[in-house]
């Protein structure tokens, strides 16, 4: 089963007609028509090249292949009512509003715990948190659309202005109950062998975490892994990670903030090149109002808190 054709969305719709028990149950929890939803089933099976669900009168019963993704479904669907649960209070409360903006591997954890903070003060800030491509969120930020973007500090921004957040360095990944870890203190261990023949979840081949990757195992005279899943969403590597006993590159700040993390830590293997910098995107043209300049103090607490901070940080 090729699961890089199915998305986190693919996952969620599996594990919501099995909870559901009839298509028809299923259809109206995710806002479809039951033939809709029958022919996204299809649709799916023939992706997985197996069936998924078997059909009876009383309703729909996962197959061994459908279990199997079910399992990533829930822990999907798991991750994503934490992150709903942590950003709800946005919703609801009244007061400044903020757009914020978050490119792909930069973990959304230290946005929602400064949501979270600032919605417990008496005048609480309304932030809309968008997720998406650089160049994209970028063109929002310079428009208007955006009035703050996290984003990594690789390119030229000089008609920005830049506050620097912290220095991440991104790390390879395993549950700590790993079978690659067995062996690992011998003196004639093979490292890059070993971490060749292991299942992986990378970003696309363009992101600098895989480029360093390959760097590694290029330096190291060996191929570099074909991943079995190529994906820029890190809560959908974070679960292959965890669920599914893949390998990954991760940002090390992804780590530093715990939770459903604490089963998984690096592997003692490190990475060609710099630490990269994460940064606070601002339009220089635009005074500062008092919502932003308190939602980035209280950031920086946040993230100081777990021990991330860039040197060049005022």
């Amino acid at each position: 089963m090729a699961l890089n054709v199915l998305s986190p969305q693919d996952l969620l719709v599996i594990a919501t007609i099995a909870e559901a028990g009839t298509l028809t149950a299923a259809a109206q929890e995710l806002g479809t028509s039951q033939p809709a939803l029958s022919r996204t089933l299809r649709t799916l099976e023939a992706r997985a090249e197996a069936p998924l669900f078997e059909r009876r009168l009383q309703g729909v019963t996962p197959t061994v292949a459908g279990e199997a993704l079910l399992r990533h479904g829930r822990a999907v669907q798991a991750i994503t009512r934490r992150a709903e649960d942590e950003l709800a209070v946005v919703r609801d409360e009244a007061g400044s509003e903020l757009r914020v903006g978050i490119v792909p591997r930069l973990s959304p954890v230290p946005v929602a715990r400064t949501i979270t903070t600032l919605n417990r003060e008496a005048r609480p800030v309304r932030v809309s948190l968008t997720l998406g491509a650089e160049p994209e969120l970028l063109d929002d930020l310079r428009e208007g659309r955006l009035d703050l973007l996290l984003a990594r500090q690789g390119q030229p921004l000089a008609e920005l202005r830049v506050t620097p957040l912290f220095e991440d360095q991104p790390v390879l990944v395993a549950r700590v109950d790993h079978s690659v870890r067995d062996g690992w203190d011998e003196p004639d261990f093979d490292a890059l062998a070993a971490l060749s023949e292991q299942r992986w979840v990378l970003p696309p081949a363009e992101d600098p975490a895989t480029i360093r990757l390959k760097a590694l195992f290029r330096d190291g005279g060996r191929e570099a892994p074909r991943p079995g899943l190529v994906t820029h969403d890190l809560p959908l590597a974070v679960v292959m990670v965890l669920e599914a006993g893949y390998l990954s590159v991760l940002p090390q700040a992804v780590l530093a903030f715990g939770g459903h993390l604490v089963a998984a830590a690096p592997l003692p293997v490190t990475l060609p090149g710099p630490p990269e910098s994460a940064c606070l995107l601002q339009r220089p043209d635009i005074e500062p109002t008092g919502a932003q300049e308190r939602f980035v103090e209280v950031l920086k607490g946040e993230l100081e808190k777990v021990g991330l901070h860039s040197s060049s940080a005022p």
